[in-house]
């Protein structure tokens, strides 16, 4: 039967012999302008639910967009906004 000390010093030799957790691989993703849908559209900075219905809005009405730059026809979206919004965006098929 093991004493509490030497249940304490096998765990901790246990969890010494952990290999670290490999690090957390973060990388940029990109969403197409003329599929994203409103909760993805929700997670670019900047883009609340108001914003994103305006996009997927002008979609909607003047058709696919054809260059992230068509962004500023959005009310709400100036150049400022477009400049952080345009590394996260790609433009696919209508």
């Amino acid at each position: 039967m093991l004493t509490l000390f030497q249940a304490i010093v096998l765990l901790a030799s246990g969890i010494q012999r952990m290999a670290a957790p490999a690090p957390l691989a973060l990388h940029r993703v990109e969403l197409d302008l003329n599929h994203a849908r409103l909760p993805e559209l929700m997670l670019l900075p900047g883009v609340g639910r108001v914003r994103a219905e305006a996009i997927i809005l002008r979609r909607v009405r003047e058709g696919p967009y054809r260059c992230v730059e068509e962004l500023l026809q959005v009310p709400g979206i100036g150049a400022k906004t477009l400049a952080g919004l345009a590394p996260y965006l790609e433009i696919g098929g209508g």
